[in-house]
């Protein structure tokens, strides 16, 4: 500020003065303190960096998870933030995504792809088609060159492929879903099927780089209460590679890695581990370590990559759906499934991904307990609050890197407009009181939720 004295009319200035005093000026409207990208993540010691990305950081509390919080300026909030302890784990096999993986299905390549594509690009990092239809009218019946196509447009949209094996069910003799022993025992059934998953292989392997092949769900679920020596047409198939090996579900195992190896050793191989011991059970008193010790037992009579696994048949407002409990106050629950994946993925000494999870929640209106549009909790429990109320990093902390969303049935909820109903907001229900603006049979909430995780994803150790 200046000081002047003048003449009349401004006539002339006999005195001026330009050091009376000086004012720094700042914005008057509040700033709001923001947490950093170390929110949310998991550490094995207390972060010191990346704290807030607005306002001034406090000291950091705890000993894992760990507290800080982000101080606002001019009457803005104080942002609280968390980070997490680091549990120890087995080596994340090499291909796999940096990032804790969010995933879909892709169940009609030549539309959904430029589905994804046409939301202004994907929102995930991976996608997964079932090969399915049995030995005699399966996926190598469905066009030339069907599965490098899939893969070069999953690589296109920056998708990581992964094909789900589903090739006992639809064999003969006895193509029915639930009874693998049959099919598993028919030597001729058994040739065809080793013949077909080496095909697979070498085009895997020439397309080359990182595939994901999850083999055979529900099939493992039938098979392990048998154990594995029960008896399986391995060596009898009379496949030139396999003649070692012993006819029984071990030897089955050791199959599917001995082919991989020879043939496709850029293919990351992941059987599928059953949940039907706990997932639907509301009893809280089931001991899911010793439940997961014996899963582990059976799955691993071979040195598998990864292991999948379904923990719902579909989403939770359908006809056979189950509900877990969001509190944790009731079973089944998702502090079951972290205590089941800690001491499954311990056991094995392999990683985990949890696969055909429903898409279904309960906030936006167009998810109204109909056919495509059923409700459900889980991506809800992990996304909606992420990063904030840790519920992810837990999961990841039992050892899962990975959920790849949609599928189940009968007609589950997906991200696609599966339903070809277009956007959609009836009346609600349950007080899912959102209304969507766009044609994804969830409402758009898995949408939503995955561009915000993907702004700052949780990183893998």
């Amino acid at each position: 500020m200046k000081i002047g004295v003048f003449t009349a009319n401004w006539g002339s200035n006999p005195y001026w003065n330009n050091s009376v005093t000086s004012y720094n000026v700042t914005s008057a409207g509040p700033v709001n303190g923001q947490c950093g990208s170390a929110n949310g993540q998991m550490f094995t010691s207390a972060p010191t960096t990346n704290l807030c990305s607005v306002g001034t950081p406090s000291a950091v509390s705890g000993t894992g998870p760990w507290s800080w919080t982000c101080s606002g300026s001019n009457g803005g909030t104080t942002a609280s933030c968390t980070a997490y302890l680091q549990q120890s784990h087995s080596q994340i096999p090499a291909g796999w995504p940096a990032n804790f993986v969010l995933g879909v299905s892709v169940w009609n390549p030549s539309s959904q792809f430029s589905y994804l594509s046409a939301q202004g690009g994907p929102k995930y990092a991976a996608a997964y088609k079932y090969l399915s239809g049995g030995i005699n009218n399966g996926w190598q019946t469905w066009g030339s060159n069907f599965v490098g196509n899939f893969v070069s447009s999953a690589r296109a949209s920056s998708l990581l492929p992964i094909f789900t094996y589903y090739m006992i069910v639809g064999s003969p003799p006895n193509p029915n879903d639930g009874q693998p022993q049959t099919d598993l025992n028919t030597p001729s059934t058994m040739a065809g099927y080793f013949a077909d998953f080496t095909t697979l292989m070498k085009q895997l392997a020439a397309v080359g780089g990182t595939v994901v092949v999850h083999v055979e769900p529900d099939m493992w679920g039938y098979l392990e209460p048998g154990g594995l020596n029960q008896s399986v047409s391995v060596a009898s198939s009379s496949n030139s590679d396999l003649t070692s090996l012993p006819n029984t579900v071990t030897g089955l195992q050791r199959a599917y890695v001995l082919l991989r190896n020879k043939y496709a050793p850029n293919v990351i191989l992941a059987p599928n581990v059953s949940t039907w011991a706990w997932n639907t059970s509301t009893n809280c008193s089931l001991n899911v370590d010793s439940i997961a010790e014996t899963d582990a037992a059976f799955m691993t009579g071979a040195n598998w990559d990864l292991f999948f696994s379904d923990i719902a048949f579909g989403d939770a407002g359908a006809p056979r759906g189950t509900w877990w409990s969001a509190t944790n106050a009731a079973c089944p629950n998702f502090n079951v499934l972290n205590n089941w994946a800690g001491a499954f993925t311990t056991a094995a000494g392999k990683r985990l991904v949890l696969w055909q999870t429903p898409a279904g929640n309960t906030v936006y209106r167009t998810v109204n307990n109909t056919p495509w549009h059923y409700q459900d909790n889980r991506a809800q429990y992990w996304l909606q609050n992420y990063p904030s109320d840790g519920h992810l990093a837990a999961l990841a902390n039992s050892g899962v890197i990975g959920v790849l969303f949609t599928g189940g049935e009968p007609n589950p909820t997906d991200v696609y407009d599966a339903a070809n109903d277009g956007t959609t907001n009836p009346a609600s229900i349950d007080g899912n009181m959102i209304t969507s603006t766009v044609p994804d049979d969830d409402g758009g909430a898995l949408r939503i939720w995955t561009n915000n995780y993907y702004s700052n994803p949780l990183l893998l150790h």
